[in-house]
Parts: structure tokens; C-alpha cells; sequence
């Protein structure tokens, strides 16, 4: 289960992301081509990517990503090499967009060191490398990055470019978890409801299935009641 990130959209398991701030066009655009703000221009090419407010236009978004990036702005660069790996309002150009990555996670870019290691883990645009995977996850999720811990806890607990660590799993499933990433807190809870690597424990299963449907995890609310149906939720009852 792997999610690669655009700054727009923190969605899937499996894709990059993109993110923007939700502001008035105008005010959006002033701000980028006339007071120099580029996390402005990146918001504003958020809106043309997804089409929110404006006629969708991912070429436009495409180049506003670009303005920030050669502007020194990471979310700009990290957008944009996302763009040229799907291909997105710019020529595709996998090349590209695996150097930009690379050169934004050599700068300490979070993100870019995440998106990274899912190229490296699913092998799509550049040779499968589990272990280089296994390194950019464990920057990235050093860095506070919740999406790298998970993956790199999934990594640990089916031994992909680490040797087998089911107990340092569950402590990256809980990591991400405590910074309230539903798929963390469900990984944690199949982990204590089948004993891998903690004692089993179906009382914190069932605690870590509904936290992970309260942040909007379909497995977690079919799981909450199958471990300890009867369970008083200690982390919802204080």
C-alpha cells in the first residue's frame, strides 16, 4: 500500500500530492505575480490543477508550479516534478521529475524524500530498491512525515530491504497512528488483534480500529467490533 504526494491532494495509498490553501483568485494571483509570494503561486496552481474556482487548466498549474519552484520554494518543486512524472499539463518526463525529487530530499524536503522512496518501493519510473526505499522512508519519517512511517513500517513488517522487525513496525504503525493517520492506527490495530510482533492485546485493537474509522477508515469501522466487541474505548472515555 503505497501513497505518493502532491502538495494538492494528501489522497490515496498510491500517488503523489499536491496542496493549497482555499483563497479568493484574485487575491491568490496579486499575491503571486505582484507581491513575489510563492506559496501564493502555488495555491493558485492547486486551484488550476483541480479546477476549484477556476476552469481547470493543468498546463497553467503546471507553470505556476515551475514559477515557484525556480523560485526557490519546495512545495513548488516538489509539485512540479510530480506533474512531469504523471505527465499532468507538461510533457511527460519521469527523468526529471525522479532528479527533482532527488535534489529537493538532498535539501532535507520531507515530502520529496517520501515521494521518492514510493518510486524506489513500487518501481515504477526507476528500478525497484527496497532498501534505498527502506533509507528515504526513514528521513522522511524522521522528519515527522506520517506517511513514510507507515510505509516504512509496512516494510519492517514484511522484511522488504530490512531484516523482519515486526516490533519496530508496530512502533512505526503507532507513530503514525499518534499523529492521527487513520491507516497507522489501522495497521496498529491488525497488529495487536493478531499479536505480531506486540502481546496481543484485543482491547487496544479494537481502540486502534475505531480511531482509524473515526478519521475515515472503512476497514477500521468493520474491524472496531470484531476484536472486543463489548470494549470500553479507553482513548474516547476520558
Amino acid at each position: 500500500m503505497i501513497i505518493k504526494f502532491l502538495y494538492v491532494l494528501m489522497a490515496i495509498w498510491m500517488t503523489n500530492t499536491v496542496i493549497y490553501a482555499d483563497n479568493n483568485i484574485d487575491i491568490l494571483s496579486n499575491n503571486c505575480f505582484n507581491n513575489g509570494d510563492m506559496e501564493k503561486c502555488v495555491d493558485l496552481g492547486g486551484k488550476y490543477l483541480l479546477g476549484e474556482s477556476v476552469q481547470q487548466d493543468p498546463s497553467k498549474a503546471a507553470d505556476l508550479f515551475a514559477r515557484a519552484c525556480n523560485n526557490n520554494n519546495n512545495h513548488g518543486c516538489d509539485n512540479l516534478a510530480t506533474m512531469y512524472i504523471n505527465g499532468w499539463g507538461i510533457k511527460k518526463n519521469t527523468t526529471k521529475g525522479i532528479e527533482l525529487f532527488t535534489k529537493m530530499c538532498d535539501k532535507g524536503d520531507s515530502m520529496s524524500c517520501y515521494n521518492l522512496g514510493v518510486e524506489y518501493e513500487s518501481g515504477e519510473n526507476v528500478k525497484k530498491n527496497y532498501t534505498k526505499a527502506v533509507q528515504l522512508y526513514t528521513k522522511s519519517c524522521n522528519d515527522k512525515f506520517l506517511d513514510a512511517c507507515l510505509n516504512l513500517g509496512l516494510l519492517y513488517s514484511n522484511g522488504l530491504g530490512v531484516k523482519l522487525d515486526q516490533s519496530k513496525a508496530v512502533k512505526l504503525f503507532v507513530q503514525a497512528c499518534n499523529g492521527n493517520d487513520g491507516k497507522g492506527c489501522y495497521m496498529a490495530s491488525e497488529v495487536y488483534g493478531s499479536g505480531l510482533g506486540v502481546k496481543k492485546n484485543l482491547k487496544m485493537a479494537s481502540e486502534y480500529a475505531l480511531k482509524s474509522c473515526l478519521l475515515g477508515i472503512k476497514e477500521g469501522c468493520d474491524a472496531k467490533g470484531i476484536y472486543l466487541p463489548s470494549a470500553t474505548n479507553s482513548m474516547y472515555s476520558k
